[in-house]
């Protein structure tokens, strides 16, 4: 079962993981082989395991097309696995007008954007690299952000993955834990 901890606790063992994967060269030892403390706990190893794939897609996606920090990476990925486990195809808030759906939980005209870029790109929706892709250009327009926020402030972030949770997925404050 996925282990749901703090966004605090996920920032934490991601930059001390995003130490020991310069240090090993790879974005696996910051997820699953790393003698530290993994972003999201032991218990979780083989759901990284199975998910190592797209995690690497959205990694790549991210740090190709946005010119991301590895710390503002991994608290972007440390949000999407909290929101979806980094399953394209699941879908949130079924009981609302305004359902959400992949990664980050796209909702209302957000997930419509999503589809209008799938289509227009000839992509399919429930893919890890299409999402990706549109995860990119969202990060890049300032119009998606919260007001006052925006991809260069992630950058240097104290805290990305609070940043980016608060600033860009905006969860339903019930449920989120920001301590």
């Amino acid at each position: 079962s996925i282990k749901l901890v703090t966004f605090k606790e996920m920032f934490k063992n991601a930059k001390e993981n995003a130490k020991e994967s310069t240090r090993r060269g790879s974005i696996e030892s910051a997820f699953v082989n790393s003698t530290n403390s993994r972003p999201f706990g032991n218990s979780d190893k083989k759901v990284l395991e199975n998910k190592l794939g797209d995690i690497k897609t959205v990694y790549t996606t991210l740090k190709n097309k946005t010119g991301l920090d590895d710390n503002s990476i991994y608290g972007i990925l440390g949000n999407i696995y909290v929101e979806s486990g980094f399953n394209p195809t699941i879908e949130g808030d079924l009981n609302t007008a305004h359902h959400s759906i992949g990664l980050i939980q796209w909702r209302a005209d957000r997930r419509d954007s999503l589809v209008d870029f799938a289509e227009r790109n000839g992509k399919q929706l429930d893919n890890v690299q299409t999402q990706a892709e549109f995860l990119a250009e969202e990060l890049k327009n300032k119009n998606v952000w919260t007001s006052g926020y925006d991809l260069g402030a992630l950058k240097g972030a104290e805290n990305p993955t609070l940043y980016f949770g608060r600033a860009f997925v905006r969860p339903n404050e019930k449920y989120a834990d920001w301590n």
